[in-house]
């Protein structure tokens, strides 16, 4: 059943996209060491922890850790109509049949309907293991495929679960070509902040998190010599970070914006790469409201996450962005929708601000130091006591509200100020969308 592993590899792409590793995770792998492991018959491999044993048996392939961990990865019959969710169960039920100390709680279904996750925990023989399962489904390779991490109980850390799950289930990869976990996530980081800087485009978490997903799911089957090439933006990076002088950073910022665009140029305009730059970052916004000056849906989703995670600091002071409720974003730019036409030119001006000021501010909340980190918390932390009052009397029902009061519009403005004074200038972020 091993050579079934050939079509497995079809689900990469869906990996790609459920497991969106982001820089945190991606960093944190860089603790462990990864060991590159090719199925007997060579179609598929993976990396998992140095020290691990690894053994085939049919079309399951398990690696078990010398502390208790194990991974799995399970190749399931496919059933047409059946969605991730089906193909989980039928798994479970099988298990449990075997195993009837096995527990399957907290099913959660990815966006997008292509994948579900499960905790799991086992108690038999005097053990206790806990950990969780993740189901893909891909009606079109028609594949099916279980994996799971489970740890004994009694050493189960949460973070490290999920570095050593999302490193093993993302370095799948057709034939040799598994890379070590976090390589890609960080060169497509790297990428895309350049071609980003370059192009004076910010983009919302939202499209942030798809624009790297993107570029890790084409590059997740790239030849070493391809993928060579991106390793060398970590270098850009770190020059345009530590230049101080506005000047300089603006004439480095034109001189790579004339390198990105004549590469566009002459380049396939087929090609994946080229095709998520050019879409995410070089297409007209889709326009939610009508101006002048127009919201732009990557204003908006920018503001929204940026008010969305003020009021999530104000409850959970150690929240992250990757926290955000999506559906309350959705909500703050229903209410942008509505009352763009009530809104003031400078109130607008401030709103189409949000895009430059939130990736400024998320950036050094997601990979800055320590310093950087609690610096811009802060920040958005001193929106809170403006959006939370909104927020209740918005739900009391009492006078029509609205997304940008008096108060918060001046706190917005003081947010801007400061986040131009020293973030935005040293992402290359020197405005509003429509005048970088």
């Amino acid at each position: 059943m091993i050579g079934k592993h050939r079509n497995l590899v079809a689900v990469v792409g869906v990996i790609a996209v459920v497991f969106s590793v982001g820089v945190q995770a991606a960093a944190a792998s860089n603790s462990i060491e990864w060991v590159k492991y090719v199925v007997s018959d060579g179609s598929m491999s993976f990396h998992h922890p140095q020290g691990w044993q690894v053994s085939e048996v049919g079309g399951t392939i398990l690696a078990n850790g010398p502390d208790g961990e194990q991974l799995c990865l399970c190749a399931l019959p496919y059933y047409q109509g059946w969605g991730p969710e089906q193909h989980a169960r039928f798994m479970v039920a099988a298990l449990q049949a075997q195993n009837p100390g096995l527990q399957v709680t907290g099913w959660k279904t990815d966006p997008a309907g292509d994948a579900v996750f499960l905790d799991l925990a086992y108690s038999g023989e005097g053990f206790n293991y806990v950990g969780t399962g993740l189901v893909i489904a891909d009606a079109l390779a028609e594949q099916a495929v279980w994996f799971h991490y489970l740890c004994a109980e009694s050493k189960y850390s949460e973070s490290r679960a999920e570095q050593v799950f999302k490193g093993f289930v993302t370095s799948l990869a057709e034939g040799a070509s598994s890379q070590p976990p976090g390589r890609l996530a960080r060169n497509a980081d790297a990428f895309a902040f350049v071609v980003g800087f370059a192009l004076g485009s910010p983009l919302s978490m939202a499209e942030e998190e798809v624009v790297l997903a993107e570029l890790e799911r084409y590059w997740s089957g790239r030849s070493e010599s391809e993928l060579a090439v991106y390793d060398e933006y970590h270098e850009i990076v770190s020059i345009v970070m530590k230049i101080g002088d506005r000047q300089q950073l603006a004439d480095v910022q034109r001189l790579l914006g004339n390198t990105v665009r004549q590469w566009l140029l002459g380049s396939d305009p087929n090609d994946p790469v080229v095709q998520v730059i050019c879409r995410y970052m070089l297409e007209p916004d889709r326009v939610l409201a009508p101006g002048p000056p127009a919201m732009t849906e990557v204003a908006a989703t920018a503001y929204g996450e940026l008010i969305a995670y003020a009021r999530l600091l104000a409850e959970d002071p150690a929240a992250v962005p990757g926290d955000i409720d999506p559906d309350e974003v959705a909500e703050i730019v229903a209410l942008l929708v509505r009352d763009w036409a009530l809104f003031t030119d400078a109130v607008r001006e401030q709103v189409l601000t949000a895009p430059a000021v939130w990736t400024a501010l998320r950036r050094s909340i997601i990979r800055g130091d320590d310093a950087q980190r609690q610096a811009a918390r802060s920040i958005v932390a001193g929106l809170a006591p403006y959006v939370t009052r909104q927020s209740r009397g918005a739900a009391s029902g009492g006078a029509r509200s609205t997304v940008m009061d008096l108060a918060l519009y001046n706190a917005m403005v003081q947010v801007q100020e400061t986040t131009f004074n020293h973030w935005t200038w040293c992402h290359g972020l020197r405005g509003a969308p429509t005048s970088f």
